[in-house]
C-alpha cells in the first residue's frame, strides 16, 4: 500500500510493504524467532513499487 501525504512544504510517499521478521522481532513472546521471513522482499512487484516510488520522488 502506498499513500501520499502533504507535509510542510513537501509531500511524503509511504510504502507500507517491506517489513520482515527475524531473530529478535517476536520477543518477549518467544526467545528467538527460528527463521527470517522476508515477506514482500521476495516478490518482484515489491521492487517495482519501490522503483516507482523512487522515480516519483525524483520528479517532485
Amino acid at each position: 500500500m502506498f499513500y501520499v501525504r502533504p507535509y510542510g512544504a513537501g509531500t511524503v510517499l509511504y510504502l507500507t510493504l517491506g517489513h520482515c521478521r527475524s531473530t529478535y522481532d517476536m520477543q518477549p513472546l518467544i526467545e528467538e524467532y527460528p527463521e527470517i521471513e522476508r515477506g514482500s522482499w521476495e516478490l518482484p512487484v515489491f521492487y517495482d513499487l519501490l522503483r516507482r516510488g523512487i522515480v516519483w520522488g525524483l520528479q517532485e
